[in-house]
């Protein structure tokens, strides 16, 4: 497994862990710097983290989300489906300024140039019936 892949599953296990959001894990993202960083920091310095506490900072500790993580990665490469970071350039620009924008994008296919001018469709984030 390259260093990037390392990085990128710490990341999708963060954004797979329950009471993890845009907004806390932009919280922990600023105060560690890294995903990696932020799975081995103390559950007292995940803690004093806004939007942490002392329960998310146990389960961040916890690992109990790193299987869940391997396994959509693995399943993503399975169905050529691209996880795509907000860190890439080719993660659109509108979204990186929302305020809390999504956490990672599931993509299949390439961008071109074209694409700055279309629409997509985009699941909620937290769908009712």
């Amino acid at each position: 497994m390259t260093l990037a892949e390392h990085n990128s599953i710490d990341y999708l296990q963060l954004t797979l862990t329950t009471g993890i959001g845009p907004r806390t894990l932009a919280n922990l993202l600023d105060r560690f710097g890294t995903a990696s960083e932020v799975l081995q920091a103390s559950p007292q310095d995940l803690a004093e983290v806004d939007g942490v506490g002392v329960l998310l900072s146990r389960r961040i500790r916890s690992n109990e989300f790193r299987d869940q993580a391997l396994l959509v990665f693995s399943l993503c490469e399975d169905k050529d489906v691209r996880l795509l970071f907000p860190w890439e350039l080719e993660f659109p620009r509108l979204l990186r300024e929302l305020p809390d924008p999504p956490m990672m994008l599931y993509m299949r296919g390439q961008f071109v140039r074209t694409d700055a001018l279309s629409i997509a469709v985009v699941g909620t984030r937290g769908s009712s019936q």
